[in-house]
């Protein structure tokens, strides 16, 4: 199994950003003039240039993000430009300029998300969700997507914590005369 390493670029809203993106993937450190001809013709320098550039970028992985009104009305001409594997959708950012802060089960979301699906469907590249539920993670595999990223480091460990916070409470109830208190959680969302 050879070792993957990602790039992405979350702000991608442009063809030309994502040429950018792409290049940084896939011929760094080819930059500026150069870097453009290789992405946009396939020209280099040498063809042991090419070739060293090949095998030194043979694992990276290109993910592009698409977390903004522009970018989706953009996408179909995102996803011309060569050499990306994978469109990431970032929810919070793509609710936000939805004018729908996490709302994730708001229509116009779904419709945007679906409309992202449906443009990477037909243009042969996978879509990346991130959804902190099982429940949102699910629905969007049904409608799609072919990448999860799920979760993140501080919503386990905080669901963990009132796991494991619930079942000492519990045995404090128990031996309290079932007088134990909470002293409250968080509202913020993780």
């Amino acid at each position: 199994m050879r070792e993957r390493r990602g790039f992405s670029r979350r702000t991608a809203r442009l063809w030309t950003e994502a040429k950018e993106v792409v290049g940084a993937a896939k011929w760094r450190p080819l930059k500026g003039e150069l870097l453009r001809k290789a992405v946009d013709s396939g020209e280099f320098p040498s063809q042991a240039t090419k070739e060293y550039l090949e095998a030194r970028n043979r694992n990276n992985v290109c993910i592009v993000g698409i977390e903004s009104v522009p970018a989706i009305e953009n996408l179909e001409n995102i996803l011309k430009v060569g050499g990306i594997d994978a469109i990431f959708v970032g929810p919070n950012d793509l609710s936000i300029t939805l004018g729908i802060p996490d709302q994730y089960d708001h229509p116009d979301y779904e419709a945007a998300l679906r409309e992202i699906i449906s443009k990477c469907q037909a243009a042969g590249v996978p879509t990346l969700i991130h959804h902190q539920t099982v429940e949102l993670t699910t629905k969007w595999l049904q409608e799609g997507a072919r990448f999860v990223l799920y979760s993140s480091d501080a919503r386990s460990m905080h669901n963990a914590y009132r796991d494991e916070f619930g079942a000492i409470k519990a045995a404090g109830a128990e031996l309290g005369g079932g007088m134990a208190e909470d002293v409250g959680e968080s509202e913020e969302v993780i």
